[in-house]
């Protein structure tokens, strides 16, 4: 029997078929699948903001690019997955906000976490098999372990399987 866990933003977790991920309502984040296609090991990282070298305070460490692709790809390789089987689908980092003509950098905040999660896939050699990115509508998403299908639902009902 499958199971379907929610993922939170700052949250990574990782299992193998039959089970799924979701995330609903998925914005400016990035949702991050790895998996390994021969172990059949898999984990999600919703991912909030680029990067951690510029915070402070104490806080989530895994709602930072920088932070969560290294973590998530230790946890896949700890439940048995192997690295060089190791493959990446991206969804989110919409532009939610706009405010009149000009764009802060925080508004592109979905623009940034783009390009951090893809540089860090990049510094562990992982390959982006399939990307649903950018865009201004909100997604609810379902990852199918079993299938390596990743689901999306746009605001306003439009579906789409990559």
């Amino acid at each position: 029997m499958s199971e379907t866990f929610k993922v939170k933003m700052g949250e990574i977790k990782v299992t193998s078929p039959p089970n799924k991920f979701t995330i609903p309502g998925l914005g400016s984040c990035v949702a991050l699948i790895i998996y390994d296609r021969v172990n059949k090991v898999c984990g999600m990282a919703h991912i909030m903001l680029p990067d951690s070298s510029r915070i402070s305070i104490d806080i989530n460490p895994l709602k930072f690019a920088d932070k969560a692709v290294p973590k998530l790809i230790d946890m896949i390789i700890e439940s048995g997955g192997k690295k060089e089987n190791l493959a990446a689908k991206l969804t989110g980092g919409s532009k939610m906000f706009t405010y009149g003509s000009t764009e802060s950098d925080i508004l592109l905040i979905g623009d940034r976490n783009i390009v951090a999660v893809k540089d860090n896939l990049k510094k562990y050699n992982i390959e982006t098999e399939a990307e649903d990115l950018g865009g201004s509508k909100g997604r609810t998403i379902t990852y199918d372990s079993l299938t390596e299908e990743l689901h999306i639902k746009y605001s306003g009902g439009e579906r789409k399987i990559i």
